[in-house]
């Protein structure tokens, strides 16, 4: 698959549009998929479940791309991720994530992110 800027920015655009099915589309069917601190899924339905619960906490978000490194079919992108958690925080944290392809879909997508403070409840 060719990597360029503009398929980094569909694939994150598919992420920020909270759209499990939008984002699934771009994956393999046997795609492994794991995000921050939690235990990796393999498959699509799996994938479209953990994007469900991490949408159902986080009500916006957008990620500006910093940059892109490919070696062969394995594609770095550091990013900034911003968020809003449903209790209106905002949030932006520096991640980065490693892709890799299987002809035109993804089939490994790792997201490294150090965001575990966002899923502390308020103090009051």
């Amino acid at each position: 698959m060719t990597m360029d800027i503009e398929r980094v920015k569909s694939i994150f655009a598919a992420a920020d549009s909270r759209s499990p099915q939008a984002f699934s589309t771009l994956m393999t069917d046997d795609i492994f998929f794991r995000y921050a601190n939690n235990p990796g899924t393999v498959g699509k339905a799996p994938l479209e479940q953990a994007l469900a619960e991490l949408y159902a906490y986080v009500i916006e978000m957008h990620h500006d791309i910093v940059g892109v490194h490919q070696a062969g079919d394995i594609w770095t992108v550091e990013t900034v991720a911003h968020y809003v958690d449903i209790h209106g925080r905002s949030w932006s944290f520096p991640g980065c994530s490693l892709l890799k392809a299987r002809g035109e879909k993804i089939c490994d997508y790792r997201i490294f992110v150090d965001n575990g403070i966002m899923f502390q409840p308020p103090t009051a």
